[in-house]
């Protein structure tokens, strides 16, 4: 049985850039469509995460700031938590 069934190779969809980004958002103010969509894919924008970049983000257990367990840490050049 092994075989029987051919999968098509999956192609992955590539992140946008941060000029691909910008462009989307500026593009979605001129969009003639109800205010609410523009408002939801606006939201979208900054708080959607890929499932990649989710399970690579960099997680705090002793966040320096104070924050609860769990929460992704950002880290500047050189600095280390």
């Amino acid at each position: 049985m092994k075989g029987a069934i051919h999968r098509r190779k999956v192609e992955q969809r590539k992140p946008l850039s941060r000029e691909q980004v910008a462009d989307f958002a500026r593009a979605l103010e001129g969009y003639a469509t109800y205010r609410t969509n523009v408002v939801a894919l606006r939201l979208m924008l900054l708080t959607f995460v890929r499932t990649v970049e989710l399970r690579a983000a960099d997680w705090c257990r002793n966040p320096p700031h104070g924050c609860d367990d769990g929460v992704i840490c950002q880290k500047k050049r050189g600095d280390e938590l």
